[in-house]
């Protein structure tokens, strides 16, 4: 415990023995009744004494944890219990739960809280990233105003709800976990799922204390998405002003984050806390951190004990380890040397003094010295909005005569009622609330012109709060109406890029592959494949693909491309397909230089692919390579045209040998380096369907595992060695867009 924060906890102690007894029933102000206080410190004892760490972690099974989609997968977790620490019913440990960064599955040492466990007298418990989906945690909350899915809360829930059983009740692992103080810790993409936890409706009563490191909560209009009403807790955030995290702790980000001062601000409000804050620095010789800090009584807190701190940490670069000065260590060992400086206050032989902050003992130390009411805070008012989501009809399906429209609607209250939309007007009257979450209505689409039209649906809550659902486009096609299968409107204008004009698979049309054209159309490619399938004649098949297309050739003339920019052959279509965004997100040059320097792949690329894709996701006009932009102009010049988005396949298999090697010369990639390609091409999939959703045109969902089985260093790969889709794998897209057809 630092000195200020051991100063505290004898001036709240002492407070509470002028009151009659800290632990002992006291009067409030506001009302008679008599509240408990509780100690954030670990009232578990150790016998014999001391107690001693345990060498190795426990694995604990989950066999059926639920999923949003209503199905259930087995999950595991990993206790780290000091020896000599019973587990029984009269002697209930804390527990911190350690949610590590994204990049890694399985389970990863939670660092310097084991070393603190037999100390303090808590178990830790290390939280599992599943292997062979994205790495990554699935946060519903604060990636988006909206909730979405998949979600990792129900997984959270059952780890909970496992801890706390005791031998008594005859079930779970027997950990007996106190549930009055169990704190949830996380870095990187950890951090941000513990700031999930903390918004959630469900999962926010059951921790006492987070830990938001490396990480910050994303704004949307100016706010966070939190949509729990919960405000009793105690909140640390830590960030450093180096390295990739450098935006958060400045609020430079392509996303808006809270930053450092800000978080404080706003969690200091939410939990109702007295206006005051206390601003000042820590460390030792160098006060190298800045701190801010709001004081109850709020939440649980009582007077004089912090509710909230944040950490400004100076020289503090990504993740727990790096942003600690500790004398053990050599200066500069994190992930990426370059962009943390020396920590200050160097010894003679070149290591850093210690400027007495540890994130995790610091953590720990703040929490334990917090004194809490047992009364839980009041409510935040309802002005969380309901959830709704369009269930069917399907986006991108063609549909005729009376159609069934479904929605799905959540509230953290109560949905009152759904209003079904077409085209932006009611339909009927409003749907009121039932038994269940499901709405309906019938659309008689007759009525409507043959076309594109969005679907939407608007939940209202008890308390009146609205939420519009994401819309749903199909496209009408009743008897005796234009359509594709009609002559007056049969033309096919196939554009994009390399993934669309086949580049790399020659022979190749027209010359086409020459110095002078580098479009590369091929004879292979797959709107060549899928023409004469679909009845499409070549009088009626404009194929304008080149394999050097960003957002930009759309709009203007292409320098390896002589014909005219690609928008120029929208016009007279009834049927529009593209690839596009490939080139605009920087990934072919990440890849090439991913092969060549694996060990600095992921340090040197990610931030730079994240924002290049960041940008495609804008929906301003005055962001060049917007998709949402783009994919309007394609409607607004082509309105009766359907207009299919091809998304890009997965490059290497889900679960990657260690190395793979490919291409002449070679290229030679690592299984991180791989798994990273892997995950920016799904975030790469996913910025262009949600452009696509917003814009009303069709994404054929199928593409990031189109070449599942065949993907690159698998025995029949369908790319070929520059990592383009070969014959194959260009007649593996023609099946694709002509289901989606």
């Amino acid at each position: 415990m630092t000195r200020s924060g051991a100063l505290r906890w004898l001036l709240v102690l002492a407070g509470c023995l002028l009151l009659a007894g800290c632990g002992q029933a006291q009067p409030t102000r506001s009302t008679p009744k008599t509240v408990s206080l509780i100690s954030g410190a670990s009232q578990a004892v150790c016998s014999p004494s001391p107690c001693l760490p345990q060498p190795t972690p426990t694995a604990e099974t989950l066999p059926n944890v639920s999923n949003d989609d209503g199905t259930t997968s087995p999950r595991a977790y990993e206790v780290y219990r000091p020896q000599n620490l019973a587990a029984s019913p009269g002697n209930l440990a804390p527990a911190v739960l350690d949610f590590y960064g994204s990049g890694n599955c399985g389970f990863v040492a939670p660092g310097r809280f084991v070393g603190l466990a037999p100390t303090d007298r808590f178990i830790v418990v290390a939280m599992e990233i599943p292997c062979g989906r994205n790495d990554n945690w699935n946060k519903r909350n604060i990636e988006s105003p909206t909730t979405s899915v998949p979600n990792d809360e129900p997984y959270v829930a059952a780890v909970v709800h496992d801890i706390t059983q005791c031998p008594a009740t005859g079930a779970g692992p027997n950990q007996c976990v106190d549930p009055q103080r169990i704190y949830a810790a996380g870095l990187s993409s950890g951090g941000s799922m513990v700031g999930d936890i903390m918004c959630d409706v469900q999962n926010s009563t059951l921790f006492r204390g987070y830990l938001i490191d490396s990480s910050s909560l994303e704004l949307f209009n100016g706010q966070p998405h939190c949509p729990s009403p919960n405000r009793s807790y105690f909140v640390m955030l830590a960030v450093g002003n180096s390295g990739i995290d450098a935006g958060i702790y400045n609020n430079t980000t392509s996303n808006a984050h809270l930053d450092v001062p800000g978080f404080a601000d706003w969690a200091g409000n939410r939990l109702g806390c007295p206006k005051t804050r206390t601003d000042d620095a820590i460390g030792s010789p160098v006060a190298s951190t800045l701190r801010y800090r709001y004081f109850g009584p709020c939440a649980y807190a009582v007077a004089g004990s912090a509710a909230v701190e944040t950490l400004g940490i100076q020289n503090g670069a990504h993740g727990f380890g790096c942003q600690d000065s500790d004398a053990a260590e050599p200066p500069n060992v994190c992930p990426s040397p370059q962009t943390m400086p020396n920590p200050p206050g160097l010894t003679a032989g070149g290591l850093p003094q210690t400027n007495g902050l540890f994130v995790e003992q610091e953590f720990w130390n703040f929490v334990a010295s917090g004194v809490s009411t047992s009364t839980p805070a009041s409510l935040l008012a309802d002005t969380i909005p309901p959830y709704v989501a369009m269930s069917a009809p399907a986006n991108g399906s063609t549909v005729s005569g009376n159609v069934a429209l479904k929605a799905t609607a959540t509230d953290d209250t109560a949905v009152a009622e759904v209003q079904f939309q077409v085209d932006g007007s009611n339909l009927g009257g409003e749907v009121p609330s039932g038994s269940g979450t499901s709405y309906a209505t019938t659309w008689n689409s007759a009525a409507a012109s043959n076309g594109l039209h969005p679907l939407t649906a608007i939940a209202r809550d008890t308390s009146g709060n609205l939420t519009t659902s994401a819309p749903v486009s199909v496209t009408v096609h009743n008897a005796l109406s234009p359509g594709l299968s009609q002559t007056a409107h049969t033309t096919w204008a196939a554009l994009g890029d390399a993934y669309s004009s086949g580049g790399g698979n020659p022979p190749y049309l027209g010359g086409k592959g020459s110095a002078s054209d580098r479009c590369q159309r091929s004879q292979g490619a797959y709107p060549v494949v899928d023409a004469p399938l679909l009845g499409f004649k070549s009088t009626r098949f404009a194929f304008h693909a080149c394999s050097s297309a960003k957002v930009g050739a759309f709009y203007r003339a292409n320098r390896q491309d002589p014909d005219a920019p690609q928008l120029k052959w929208v016009a007279p279509a009834a049927l529009v397909s593209l690839t596009i965004g490939w080139a605009d997100s920087l990934l072919p040059a990440a890849i090439r230089s991913c092969a060549h320097a694996p060990g600095r792949c992921n340090a040197r690329w990610r931030r730079v692919v994240t924002s290049a894709i960041a940008s495609l996701g804008k929906t301003s006009a005055r962001t060049p390579t917007s998709l949402y932009q783009l994919f309007r102009k394609i409607v607004s010049a082509a309105p009766h045209a359907k207009v299919l988005v091809v998304g890009y396949p997965r490059l290497f298999p889900r679960a990657p040998a260690a190395t793979c090697q490919t291409g002449a010369p070679a290229l030679t990639f690592t299984r991180a380096t791989m798994s990273w390609i892997n995950a920016m091409i799904a975030k790469l999939d996913h910025t262009i369907q949600t452009a696509a959703s917003r814009a009303h045109v069709a994404y054929v969902s199928a593409s990031y595992g189109a070449f599942a089985g065949h993907e690159a260093c698998t025995r029949k790969t369908y790319v070929n060695g520059s990592l383009y889709p070969n014959r194959q794998g260009q007649l593996t897209l023609a099946k694709l867009v002509k289901k989606a057809l």
